[in-house]
């Protein structure tokens, strides 16, 4: 890859100086980045919701407790805190002390309690694991595919509802994935916003033309999944998105895609349902909603 491609690594003058130093402190894919590639994947994927066998193994809850006590043990036996108290972990924290603490005031405080320990509690041990497992540029990148493999299957399901017709009651809106992060249209279409800027940069970091021609496939069907979701901050998120990432590559050599994106875009207008339109005409005209 090139210097353009390597904006999130650290300062030459921050990592190790010598490859002893760097061997010793260097695990690559080991047993918590493989528990957390299956965490992640299961939390996406939902797979025990399509094979209801699996159901019995628990294969999230699984798959955490081996991350977590790999990556304990791990930290443990260097002599490593469990947790470093790093301002964004620090951060996390408060935001759970704060959502348990106003749970009474909740206007629905079983159904608060539900999300806060079904998804959230979940998202933030990931999280912890993210920011404890993954020290290496390859596990990074290791974990950019797993996403954006599993935002493929997000992605043909959303786009197979609409084509098939499989939609919410009361119509108008596609069912989602059946799991806990994708179950309605408008969680499908900002997990999947959330995936777009992964698979992009997968893309404009692969030299291999096969490669790019797979990421340039799941990028398309991602987008075309959060346009027939017909969520608005689905829509508004895609937008900014896009722009973020003109005006990040407008001075790199990267920058000739954009006009090739444009233009693909604009071949695609013809495609858009018509009533996409008349759903995102009710951001401004929100009487017609």
């Amino acid at each position: 890859m090139d210097s353009s491609t390597n904006w999130w690594r650290p300062p030459e003058a921050t990592r190790p100086t010598t490859v002893a130093h760097s061997a010793a402190n260097s695990d690559g894919y080991d047993l918590v980045f493989w528990a957390l590639v299956g965490f992640t994947a299961v939390m996406l994927l939902a797979p025990q919701q399509q094979f209801p066998v699996l159901s019995p193994l628990r294969l999230a809850m699984s798959s955490v407790v081996v991350a977590v006590v790999a990556c304990v043990y791990k930290r443990m036996s260097r002599g490593q805190p469990i947790i470093e108290f790093s301002p964004d972990v620090v951060l996390l924290l408060l935001l759970i002390a704060w959502a348990i603490v106003t749970l009474p005031f909740s206007m629905w405080p079983g159904g608060s309690l539900n999300l806060l320990t079904s998804q959230f509690l979940k998202a933030a041990v990931c999280f912890l694991l993210l920011s404890h497992a993954v020290t290496e540029p390859r596990q990074l990148w290791g974990l950019c595919w797993c996403l954006v493999l599993c935002a493929g299957p997000l992605a043909l399901t959303a786009v197979g509802n609409y084509a098939g017709g499989v939609y919410l009651q009361g119509g108008g809106r596609i069912v989602g994935y059946e799991s806990g992060l994708t179950g309605n249209p408008n969680d499908m279409a900002l997990m999947l916003n959330l995936l777009l800027p992964l698979c992009a940069a997968l893309f404009l970091g692969s030299r291999n033309l096969l490669t790019k021609l797979l990421l340039g496939a799941i990028a398309g069907m991602i987008v075309a999944a959060i346009i027939v979701t017909f969520s608005r901050a689905g829509f508004i998120m895609l937008v900014v998105i896009t722009l973020a990432y003109a005006w990040r590559l407008r001075k790199r050599p990267q920058r000739i895609w954009i006009p090739a994106i444009l233009a693909l875009g604009v071949m695609a207008l013809p495609l858009v349902p018509a009533d996409f339109y008349n759903r995102i005409n009710t951001i401004v005209n929100y009487e017609e909603d």
